[in-house]
């Protein structure tokens, strides 16, 4: 989980109350914080992922500032329109094609209020920005920016800056060979153009996602600050940049709100709150206590929300940089955090229950135990799959197998749902080929697919061998056992499979209904797979024959 160091003295500064050590870290624990270390006036402290706004010393500093009473409610930006705008050149959709710009002026930094904010800005970048892939934020000085800003595509023999923390000009080229950033983040440009930032005067502001130029960089002088996000979701990066505009407000008194020009759109953002409806009974229901409306209410303005009371109702206001409020059930839990778990009595339930495994579950048990004995290696894949393995490599079609994709896949390797286990299996044994032969492995797992117009899921077993010699005895003696151990006999008949090598192939069959298959694997099809051994398996359906 993320952590982060902060010093006392400085946090005490902010908050008008005499605090010892053991008060701050119960102070924390509201927070969902936990102290890690201690050393001198510097404490070391880990904060649960999901409170991104308690990854800087103003977000812990807000939240306390509630939970004593000092402050309630919402924190105002006093917003004003920016003069200058920001263009956006259309060329950047492949690569980098969103940004959002906003401003704070009236900004009074010290050494560690900009400390606080970069170590801010990193945290942002390794966790929720995926490492800057989703989404990259950058700080500058306002007052060294002239007119308006462009946000376009530029070659990279074309462009020359210094570098941040650089004393002389580089381009393109040279920043992704000879700074830190450029090495760590340049496969996040283009191999010969990348995203930059330039003012009307010709001056740059950064090649983002990668570095900041030294001649806009933020020092504690800095009285006015520009801060910009760019990514590929124009949602998720006014979230990012929400987290960052209201640690940056905490030394500011305006936030100045930009238009930006699109090709096909006017944009200018703005930092609206989310609101909630949620009824007393539900707080009742859900935290199980019987706290009066007055108290909740306070609870919900000391969360750093607004709140009114409408008859039974809420009406609730959360702040946009809340990013971990998604339900009502959020809201509930923070006030059920400012009451106290531990105020919370302790109630015996109504009635009891024995937990025991389920018949499925003892089932499976067994048959892992079986092959683990047989000498097999239980392996796991994931349920998600690649299209091609699970179609083109093996000589099945998708309509013939049910085969279900997903409409908007994150990556190429994760586009549908496996309707087979062997597939698996054999991409498996290709990742292994430089592993000691002869491999026995099996999995045990669920399968998906579409038949008479629903979605079926079952539970199968496949098994294989592979080695420079191998035969068909073998995988059917220990299909045959497993089977029998399990009370049931099976009967083989042959039958052609597009992935099974014809005349070495066979259906399984029990009581009469087709439950699996087994053979060997078609020369081509392990070919396919850059396997060049061959290989027996079988495969079988166990929710068709054990009623589970």
């Amino acid at each position: 989980m993320p952590t982060f160091s902060l010093n006392l003295s400085y946090l005490k500064k902010y908050i008008p109350k005499e605090l010892s050590l053991d008060e701050i870290i119960n102070l924390l624990e509201y927070c969902k914080c936990e102290l890690k270390e201690t050393k001198n006036d510097e404490i070391t402290i880990e904060v649960t992922p999901d409170r991104v706004d308690h990854f800087s010393l103003e977000g812990l500093i807000r939240s306390i500032r509630g939970i004593l009473g000092i402050e309630k409610g919402l924190v105002k930006l006093d917003s004003f329109d920016e003069k200058f705008k920001i263009h956006i050149d259309e060329k950047l959709k492949p690569l980098r094609p969103y940004i959002v710009l906003v401003s704070v002026r009236d900004v009074s930094l010290d050494y560690y209020a900009l400390t606080s904010l970069i170590n801010l800005q990193e945290l942002l970048h390794e966790t929720i920005c995926r490492n800057r892939i989703k989404a990259s934020i950058g700080l500058y000085d306002l007052l060294k920016i002239k007119g308006d800003i462009f946000y376009k595509l530029q070659k990279l023999d074309e462009i020359n800056f210094k570098p941040l923390g650089f004393d002389y000009e580089m381009n393109g080229y040279e920043i992704l060979k000879k700074t830190d950033k450029g090495i760590k983040y340049s496969h996040l440009v283009g191999k010969e153009e990348a995203p930059v930032l330039i003012d009307s005067s010709g001056n740059y502001l950064s090649m983002p996602p990668i570095i900041n130029s030294e001649e806009t960089k933020v020092t504690p002088k800095t009285k006015d600050i520009l801060i910009d996000s760019t990514g590929f979701d124009l949602n998720f990066i006014l979230k990012v940049i929400s987290v960052m505009l209201y640690a940056v407000y905490f030394y500011g008194k305006k936030v100045g709100l930009i238009e930006h020009f699109y090709s096909n759109k006017i944009f200018k953002p703005e930092f609206k709150t989310r609101k909630f409806n949620i009824n007393y009974e539900q707080f009742k229901k859900i935290i199980g206590i019987d706290l009066d409306p007055s108290s909740i209410l306070e609870f919900l303005l000391r969360s750093r929300f607004d709140a009114v009371v409408s008859g039974n109702d809420f009406l609730i206001e959360v702040p946009p940089y809340r990013l971990d409020v998604l339900h009502p059930i959020d809201v509930i839990e923070d006030v059920a955090i400012m009451y106290g778990y531990s105020n919370i009595p302790a109630v015996l339930p109504v009635f009891y229950t024995r937990g025991k495994l389920l018949r499925k579950s003892i089932i499976f048990n067994k048959i892992r135990e079986i092959m683990n004995g047989f000498g097999y290696q239980e392996i796991l894949n994931y349920m998600l799959c690649n299209k091609e393995i699970q179609t083109y490599k093996v000589n099945l079609e998708e309509k013939s197998i049910g085969l279900i994709t997903l409409q908007n896949p994150i990556s190429k390797e994760y586009d549908c749902i496996r309707a087979n286990l062997f597939p698996c299996v054999l991409n498996f044994l290709s990742n292994n080929i430089l592993r000691k032969y002869p491999q026995k492995v099996y999995e045990l797992g669920d399968v998906c697919y579409f038949k008479e117009n629903k979605i079926i899921t079952e539970r199968r077993l496949c098994v294989a061998i592979i080695d420079s010699e191998v035969d068909f005895e073998e995988i059917h003696s220990c299909l045959y056992t497993l089977v029998s151990l399990l009370g049931y006999k099976i009967k083989l008949e042959e039958k052609d499979y597009p992935f099974l090598l014809k005349g070495r192939s066979a259906g399984i069959i029990i009581d009469g209904n087709e439950i699996g298959f087994t053979g060997e694997i078609n020369p081509e099809i392990i070919l396919n797979f850059k396997l060049y051994m061959p290989i027996v398996i079988f495969e079988i359906s166990l929710s068709k024959f054990l009623e589970i």
